[in-house]
């Protein structure tokens, strides 16, 4: 599976986020979508999180 990360706007409140999507379906990878919402929990900056994803993927 080859993945790519992408930038995400919620159409409610207008705030930015990351996901990491699988590149052939386009669809999140559920695993590191808990990760992304684990990371938000935590506090951590958009910067920090789009920086992790990179060296995950």
């Amino acid at each position: 599976m080859s993945c790519a990360v992408e930038k995400v706007i919620s159409p409610t409140t207008g705030q930015s986020g990351w996901v990491i999507v699988d590149e052939e379906s386009m669809r999140p990878v559920a695993e590191a979508s808990e990760w992304v919402l684990f990371m938000q929990g935590a506090g951590r900056s958009p910067q920090t999180i789009r920086a992790s994803l990179s060296v995950r993927i």
